[in-house]
C-alpha cells in the first residue's frame, strides 16, 4: 500500500488535474492551435 501512495506522490497527480483544468477550455473552444491562448494559460 505504501508503494501506491509513493507512486501517486511522485507522479504529482494533483498537478495533472490542475493542468487538465487549464486545458479543458481550449479543448472545448477548438482553439488548441492558437499560440496566444497558450501563452495566457501557461
Amino acid at each position: 500500500m505504501q508503494d501506491i501512495k509513493t507512486f501517486f506522490r511522485l507522479i504529482r497527480l494533483h498537478q495533472w488535474l490542475k493542468n487538465l483544468l487549464l486545458l479543458i477550455p481550449l479543448l472545448a473552444s477548438h482553439q488548441l492551435t492558437q499560440s496566444l491562448l497558450w501563452k495566457e494559460v501557461g
